[in-house]
């Protein structure tokens, strides 16, 4: 991992923006996970979130990883998709049946 870090290139400040208004335009649920050991990636965090009509959630962690740290990860994110599921489902039969006059 830490060689594949040594090669990785950021995207540009430009690029991200450009990327999460493509992600809300699209109406994709976003989920921005961080574990509160940093408020520097928290705020980075609530930003992309909030740029991509997303939601923030802080999963206590020591580190970058909050899904190894306890289930709360995995509960959170299972409900994440069954909530845009359902809206998923719900746009689609909205669309099959036209507009609602």
């Amino acid at each position: 991992m830490g060689l594949g870090i040594a090669k990785l290139k950021l995207p540009s400040q430009d690029t991200l923006q450009h990327e999460l208004n493509i992600v809300k335009a699209a109406c994709i649920p976003l989920l921005v996970v961080t574990g509160g050991w940093s408020p520097s990636f928290d705020a980075v965090g609530e930003t992309a979130a909030r740029i991509g009509n997303g939601r923030h959630v802080i999963v206590r962690s020591p580190h970058h990883f909050p899904q190894l740290v306890s289930d709360e990860f995995n509960r959170l994110l299972v409900d994440f998709m069954r909530v845009a599921d359902s809206a998923s489902e719900s746009r689609r039969d909205t669309s099959k049946n036209g507009p609602i006059n």
